[in-house]
């Protein structure tokens, strides 16, 4: 009787063990695809924001000239108004 205990309990650990290293196979399968899934998401990160930083960047830059371009037709303006002023008759 004690011999086919043992032999159960054998049996049961190799099953154990079987089904352990399905799962460790399974789960160095799964560590690889996170791993590619993790760096992939870090490149699309990584893009994402220089694309954006670009974007703000091209926006500072769109203001900034806008901004001189409207001091630049002020001027011209307040400069002709002064002309205007000095050349009326008096």
């Amino acid at each position: 009787m004690t011999e086919d205990e043992n032999n159960i309990v054998l049996r049961l650990l190799r099953e154990i063990r079987g089904k352990l290293d399905d799962h460790d196979r399974s789960f160095d399968g799964m560590t690889q695809r996170l791993t590619s899934m993790e760096r992939h998401i870090e490149d699309m990160k990584e893009s994402v924001g220089c694309a954006l930083g670009l974007s703000a960047h091209a926006n500072v830059a769109y203001e900034t000239t806008g901004q001189r371009l409207d001091r630049l037709t002020e001027r011209p303006a307040g400069l002709e108004a002064r002309v205007e002023e000095l050349e009326k008759p008096r």
